[in-house]
């Protein structure tokens, strides 16, 4: 005990009767309030076994993923990749033609029609022959007249390349022509296809040398994808047919109609009967039965050799023929980028 300190601590019996009891430390059964007990909610309990089932079905689909690429595309495949674009496949078909009615005057695919320069899925089969005429890329209707009053529509949630606007292949429309049966089009390019090139691994083309094994935004994560310039080739490799491409090609139209093949509104007259004459004027010759008029001058002035397959006025862009950008803008904008726009 300091007696010097201002304040006094009381020191042996008096100090111990000065504390409290230690069993008024240890001993809460003397307090007038419990303390809260600590409590894992149910929230939490959830949560956690929520986790863990997530967790094992994503670890599952990993391995399973991973076990089904192991076998069907080996590591030495991927990296040197001659076995698994072996054109075995293909080499073995002795006929990559598809079979199509040569004389019918269709240019299109046996079941396509053609509409505006490009090759439709025929309404007939789209409609289950009740509509079979085409008036637009989406409208069939059943008879003559066509009128908005019989018409069947049908649009996706697309516009183009949905509904009533496809090929036969559920694709965009294309050129006139076909594609070999190994192949598919992309694009309006015809690509061996992928399931062939692939053995099945990545059965879906998503560029001109990418295949993927899903749809989607799933084909930009690169395990579900291959890309390699070997996929960038057309079906007629190997089957010792020089008719048959093995390059990426648009669709041959020798494919779908014989080149001898003519319809007779098609023939024009020798070029010795024809002469020179006005638009405003009107051509007749004498015959037994009188004047009759005759056939002259009927082909528009082109420029034969610019590689142009429009009309001079007018230039190409996805298999249709626009009027030129630089006609449409007076030279400003020359450049197309769309339908819409230059």
């Amino acid at each position: 005990q300091d007696h010097s300190s201002p304040r006094s601590v009381p020191a042996g019996p008096a100090f111990r009767a000065a504390m409290p009891s230690a069993a008024g430390y240890l001993d809460i059964s003397d307090a007038t309030t419990a303390p809260p007990r600590p409590r894992f909610g149910w929230r939490v309990v959830t949560a956690g076994i929520a986790a863990g089932l997530t967790f094992g079905v994503v670890a599952s689909a990993v391995r399973e993923h991973m076990a089904r690429r192991a076998v069907s595309v080996a590591p030495s495949q991927v990296t040197g990749l001659d076995e698994l674009f072996s054109p075995a496949a293909s080499s073995q078909m002795t006929n990559l033609k598809p079979l199509e009615y040569m004389h019918d005057g269709n240019p299109c695919d046996v079941n396509e029609e053609k509409f505006g320069g490009l090759c439709y899925k025929t309404c007939a089969l789209l409609t289950n022959y009740e509509a079979p005429i085409r008036t637009s890329p989406w409208t069939c209707c059943p008879s003559h007249p066509c009128t908005p009053l019989n018409e069947k529509g049908k649009v996706g949630l697309k516009v183009m390349c949905t509904g009533f606007d496809i090929g036969s292949d559920g694709g965009c429309p294309h050129k006139p022509g076909a594609c070999l049966v190994n192949e598919e089009l992309h694009g309006g390019i015809c690509y061996e296809k992928c399931s062939v090139l692939t053995g099945g691994a990545f059965p879906n083309r998503v560029g001109p040398a990418t295949c993927c094994d899903t749809h989607g935004l799933g084909c930009l994560n690169p395990g579900h994808s291959l890309t390699n310039k070997t996929l960038n080739v057309g079906g007629g490799g190997g089957d010792h047919d020089p008719s048959t491409l093995s390059t990426p090609h648009f669709p041959q139209l020798s494919l779908t109609e014989d080149a001898n093949s003519k319809q007779p509104e098609q023939q024009q007259p020798p070029a010795a009967e024809s002469r020179p004459v006005s638009s405003s004027e009107t051509a007749f010759e004498e015959s037994s039965e009188g004047m009759a008029p005759i056939r002259i001058a009927l082909k528009p002035l082109e420029i034969m050799d610019d590689g142009n397959p429009c009309a001079d006025s007018e230039e190409l862009y996805g298999g249709l023929c626009y009027k030129r950008c630089a006609l449409l803008t007076g030279g400003q904008a020359s450049i197309r980028t769309s339908s819409w726009t230059c």
